[in-house]
This record gives C-alpha cells, structure tokens and sequence, in this order.
C-alpha cells in the first residue's frame, strides 16, 4: 500500500504513465535508499538515492545518484525537497561516500545547494544528407532486437572516455527495451551493413546519440532536424554533482601527478592540503584564514567538471578534466 501512495506521487509529479512507473519501482526503487517526507500519514516529498557505479580513469567508485526528487504540488514552495536533499547528503557524508550525483530540473536551485556542473553537453546538427552508394549508410528504426549492437557501442563509448557511468549488460538491456516500450523512439545507424551510432528519441529530442565514428551522423537523411547531444567539455552544463566529504573525494578521485602544497578556506574552515606526485599525503584543518576561498559548487566543478580552470584557486592543477559521461532517465 506504501509503495502504491509513492507511485500515485510520482505518476503525479511527472507524469509518467504506468509502464515507466512501474519499470522505476520494480527495478530502481528495491536498490535505492528512499527519503521521505509524510504529512497526515501519506508521502508528499520524496529523494531516492540510487548507488551505481563510476569508471574514473581506470579507478572504479560506487556513488549515489538521487533520482524521483518529488514532492506533491499542494505541499510546494515549503522547502521540503530542499531540507530532504539536504538530509539525504549529510547521511549519505556520514557513511563516506565523496560525492552525490544528479540530473537537474532547474540548475539554479541545486547551485544554490552547493551543486556544481560535473559533465557537459553540446548539441550538433549532423551534416546535410548526401546520397550515399546503395546500402553504404542507412539509418533505420530501432528495435528491441538492436539492443545488443546498441550495448556493444555504449560499452566502446565508455570505455574510451576518461570518466564514465557503467551500466551492466543486463541493465543496459532492461532499460533499452522498456524505453521502447514506453513510446521512444531512435534509430540504430549502418556504414556498409555495420552498427555505427544509435539516438534515443523521446518526445520528438534526442535525448542519448552514441557514436563509435566522430562523423557516424552524417549523411544520413533521417536525422535530419534532430540535433543531437554529444559530451563536450566546453558545453553547456547538464549533470551537477555535491562534494560530501573532502578527504574521501582526494582519496578516491584520481589527481593529475602534481606535488601540491596549498591552504584554501572550504565551508568556513581552512584546510591545508598535501599531495606528493599524484599521491594524496594528508588534509588537515588548520586555524589560519585569508586564504583562496573555495566555494562548494566550484570545487566539484574542478573535481570533475572537465574544464573549470581558475587561476587563482590551488586545486586547481589538481585533478584531471574528467568530463564525465552519464546518460540516465532510464
């Protein structure tokens, strides 16, 4: 019955139908620790927090990912999803994890909680259609049955990428096929009778274009209009990320090989940092103040944002531009 009243809020809050809102519970949902907020015995915000795991250069990190944030309209402008965020992370800090990921609806709030950008899109139009020999390039509807010529490209994609969200062949394929099943759409796209990229379409926009040629798109006729998303360091900002605790995110995260010695002020304390070629060496508070300012969102921009370089800030030869690379809806 609980699990019904958390259904009824999110076919509410988004208007999912029941084939996606079923597929959420029945595979994200057991997997994911849920926070919630209940008024006059009924669930009215929600957070869940689902753990998978990150490749980041070679390193493999477990982090949760809040996904289903929701909260009734009668109950909105209460800063009720805000305080659960906000109570999601200080437990999820409490158990050790770096940082916590997110799809944004509005970039403004979540910055507004120390969220910053942690990977990048751009959006290209691919180039004019030309009328290849016969059966050189063609572009034809997916199927369920292209799922495994789909994974096969995602998993090339990601693996050549130096950060990227791994998704497990029978995950991958569960959520291809009720993406299809849910109404979406795509192509899967051939150079000479060989899978080259697919796009995932949902409500007439991209919304997933994995490629294993830089030109694969183009010349081909049907994606004409569509412009797709291809990460991009220099894009605009599309995932955000929260750092949650310092010392596990200079443990974990891998660094750039620098030997740095540097006090910066973080959350109202001073910190100084001592990294050896590459090796984290310690983080210690310390009382003295005056030094470089770091403010949350811009310190997981470094971290893993691929490409937020300021000058002044001494973290930031630090890290390597990751550009992190993460589709998930489904």
């Amino acid at each position: 019955m609980y699990v019904q009243s958390l259904k009824n809020l999110h076919k509410t809050c988004f208007g999912d139908g029941d084939a996606y809102t079923d597929f959420f519970f029945s595979e994200r949902y057991p997997a994911a620790k849920s926070y919630v907020t209940e008024r006059e015995g009924k669930p009215v915000s929600v957070v869940y927090a689902r753990f998978f795991e990150l490749n980041v250069a070679g390193r493999k990190l477990e982090v949760p990912f809040f996904t289903g944030i929701a909260t009734d309209p009668a109950y909105r402008n209460r800063h009720l999803a805000k305080e659960l965020i906000a109570k999601a992370c200080r437990d999820l800090e409490n158990a050790g994890y770096p940082f916590v990921l997110l799809h944004p609806f509005n970039h403004d709030f979540y910055r507004k909680m120390g969220f910053g950008t942690a990977n990048r899109m751009s959006r290209f139009s691919p180039a004019p259609y030309v009328a290849p020999s016969k059966g050189e390039r063609v572009a034809r509807p997916l199927s369920e049955a292209d799922a495994e010529a789909a994974y096969i490209m995602y998993s090339a994609y990601t693996a050549s990428v130096t950060a990227s969200r791994t998704r497990s062949r029978d995950e991958f394929f569960k959520a291809f096929k009720q993406f299809l099943k849910d109404g979406g759409s795509g192509y899967l796209i051939l150079h000479n009778g060989i899978p080259k990229a697919y796009v995932l379409i949902e409500e007439n926009e991209v919304t997933e274009a994995v490629a294993q040629d830089c030109d694969a798109f183009d010349g081909v006729k049907e994606c004409l209009g569509l412009r797709l998303p291809l990460h991009d360091a220099r894009g605009d900002a599309y995932s955000m990320a929260k750092a949650l605790d310092l010392r596990s995110l200079f443990l974990l995260l891998p660094l750039r090989g620098v030997t740095v010695n540097a006090r910066f002020g973080y959350g109202g304390k001073t910190y100084e940092l001592n990294i050896e070629n590459g090796d984290f060496i310690s983080l210690t508070e310390v009382a003295d103040k005056g030094y470089y300012e770091v403010g949350e969102s811009e310190l997981i921009e470094i971290a893993l944002g691929g490409g937020t370089r300021l000058r002044e800030n001494p973290l930031s030869d630090v890290f390597p531009e990751y550009n992190l690379v993460m589709f998930e809806k489904y």
